[in-house]
């Protein structure tokens, strides 16, 4: 589930499970104050992640422990295969002792791309990130703090981050639609439209590259609960509340026991 959608993509640096797409129309009527549905930008300034990020970039080789599954191939600056749901080549190119560039690909269309830049003083991690799945690039900056550091001589990115803020992010990237027909809730993001039965068999969308398929329980009419699944497993569990016009989502993944949180803001025109 990729609430607050391009955020999510942007701000991970682990192996994303799908691209995060193209623009879609989400000029739609808003709704009423108090109720879910509507259309809602995300506040990057209420990201929060407590994920620790961890790499060891030594002797020509690039490792991913905290990556599900975790991964290791060359810093060749090419693409080298990897066998990750949605991601099947990784490209990473050392260019100094403090920056490196990275790509992800599926088959010969590039997802992503970004540089990785450690400060002078080795504490905090710049990513500047493009996911090019789509037909509109979107761009954002993440920062994160050093929480430990790498192996001795290993490259800078080496170590153990914590998540520290998102910007420059554009309002497009971060609005979101839900609307609501009985029983029918369709999301619409910067991927396109999926909808989905409330209480149903979870759905694949087109843009999942992964097979992620996600549904939905109505805990309340301002409460909604979300269900990643991937190969039967759950990867993602996504609960979201509305009061007025705020709308608060949780985000955990049982498979760490990660947690990330946002907020969004009702768009009124």
């Amino acid at each position: 589930m990729k609430m607050f959608t391009g955020a999510v993509c942007a701000f991970s640096l682990s192996l994303a499970l799908a691209g995060c797409g193209s623009a879609a129309d989400t000029t739609t009527e808003a709704a009423a104050t108090g109720t879910f549905a509507g259309t809602w930008v995300g506040q990057v300034e209420s990201l929060e992640d407590d994920q620790v990020r961890n790499y060891v970039i030594a002797d020509g080789t690039y490792t991913c422990n905290h990556c599900i599954p975790p991964v290791s191939v060359a810093t060749s600056g090419e693409f080298e295969s990897v066998e990750v749901p949605g991601v099947d080549g990784v490209k990473v190119a050392v260019v100094d002792d403090n920056t490196l560039e990275f790509g992800l690909r599926l088959g010969d269309k590039e997802l992503s791309k970004g540089k990785w830049t450690v400060s002078e003083d080795g504490n905090t991690l710049t990513v500047v990130s493009t996911d090019v799945s789509g037909e509109t690039p979107v761009s954002s900056t993440s920062t994160y703090e050093r929480a430990a550091a790498g192996p001795e001589g290993s490259h800078a990115v080496s170590g153990e981050w914590k998540f520290a803020g998102l910007s420059d992010m554009e309002e497009a990237a971060r609005t979101f639609t839900f609307t609501i027909d009985g029983d029918q809730l369709t999301q619409t993001t910067l991927d396109g439209d999926m909808t989905m039965t409330v209480g149903g068999e979870p759905v694949v969308p087109e843009w999942s590259s992964a097979g992620v398929a996600t549904g939905v329980e109505k805990i309340s009419d301002t409460v909604y609960k979300f269900t990643a699944t991937l190969d039967g497993e759950v990867v993602g569990i996504t609960e979201m509340s509305v009061e007025g016009d705020t709308l608060t989502g949780t985000s955990t993944d049982p498979r760490n026991g990660s947690t990330s949180t946002f907020k969004a803001t009702r768009k009124t025109s």
